[in-house]
């Protein structure tokens, strides 16, 4: 499953100057391209632009909308939320669940067992001293 991290950035408002660019558009071109290609190197993908409304006070009690542009990037990330140490997270797969608890058991069993071999040296040491003693 994939998972996306996203950003978003103000689309530029004014072109850039560069040699042989003369018109507007050729300019705004320019500036967007430029912000495309700054983003792509950090492994950012361009999604969409939208345009998007937003409030904004005009004086003291009254407000007015204006319209912003934005460009919106994507890039696949992790989470941490689908790696193999969170085995069965997120399915519905009775076989997942199924390993994941014989798996649990099987950890289970191993530490009893191991506690239960401590006890008994435990025990033979004891059993040990007690027989010098009487010697």
């Amino acid at each position: 499953m994939s998972a996306y991290e996203y950003r978003v950035i103000p689309a530029p408002r004014r072109g850039e100057k560069a040699k042989g660019i003369k018109t507007p558009e050729a300019r705004m071109a320019q500036a967007m391209e430029t912000r495309l290609n700054a983003f792509g190197e950090e492994g950012w993908e361009y999604v969409r632009s939208d345009v998007v409304p937003m409030e904004e006070r005009a004086g003291l009690t009254s407000k007015s909308v204006s319209y912003h542009t934005v460009l919106v990037f994507r890039r696949e990330a992790d989470f941490g939320m689908f790696t193999e140490e969170t085995k069965g997270f997120g399915t519905f797969a009775q076989d997942d669940a199924d390993a994941l608890a014989a798996a649990e058991e099987a950890e289970a069993l191993v530490d009893k067992a191991a506690a239960q071999a401590a006890v008994e040296a435990a025990s033979n040491d004891s059993d040990d001293q007690d027989d010098a003693q009487r010697a």
